[in-house]
């Protein structure tokens, strides 16, 4: 029987090969990983590094969420999909003379929350507009990272836009797909959890 306070999370659904990778440490003296970078990737460093104050290659998505929604088990959904793929934990630089990929073993992201439900509609929808062109602008430093960015903004007491942006760097249409769909899996294992432990809280206060 699974602890209902250790929910069973779904395993990733691709596993990749390992490519050629070396060890250093970074500022704070964590441990971190390098790896060569893919012709594309190369393309996109270079690029930053003439005009890094471009957003060319940001890549903003959104999704409207309907119903009752546990802000606290997104966050952790995302903990967990960032613990299993390592290139949402990578930044970029140098080493030896040449490009790498840096891997952080571990990386905290905080989830950006706004509330526009209190407003008028053609207020919220204005200031939401205003607000995603501001994210979609907003320049990543390939060098220090995080490369990604998560929004969550309620729209109504039951509807929600989970925002999501990332560098191209980092990933393509294919790897969001995968990330929706364990953000999917790991919300309703973590909410399924949480039931089951109140459903054992009731239970054991009534016995008492």
């Amino acid at each position: 029987m699974t602890d209902s306070t250790q929910p069973e999370i779904p395993a990733p659904d691709m596993e990749q090969d390992a490519p050629e990778q070396s060890a250093l440490h970074g500022d704070d003296d964590a441990e971190l990983y390098a790896f060569p970078l893919s012709p594309v990737q190369e393309r996109m460093w270079h690029a930053f590094l003439r005009n890094p104050e471009s957003p060319i290659f940001n890549a903003s998505f959104r999704w409207q969420l309907e119903g009752s929604l546990d802000p606290g088990l997104i966050e952790l959904s995302f903990e967990e999909i960032i613990r299993r793929h390592e290139v949402l934990r990578a930044h970029f630089g140098v080493v030896e003379g040449d490009p790498r990929q840096l891997i952080a073993p571990e990386m905290k992201i905080t989830i950006a929350h706004s509330d526009l439900s209190g407003m008028l509609a053609a207020e919220r929808d204005a200031e939401f507009d205003q607000m995603s062109v501001v994210e979609a602008q907003t320049c990543f430093d390939l060098r220090t990272g995080p490369l990604l960015r998560i929004g969550l903004i309620r729209m109504e007491p039951k509807r929600h836009v989970l925002t999501l942006t990332l560098h191209h760097i980092i990933c393509d249409g294919w790897s969001i797909g995968i990330i929706m769909e364990e953000l999917q899996k790991i919300y309703a294992a973590l909410a399924e959890a949480n039931l089951r432990l109140c459903q054992s809280c009731r239970s054991s206060t009534a016995i008492s």
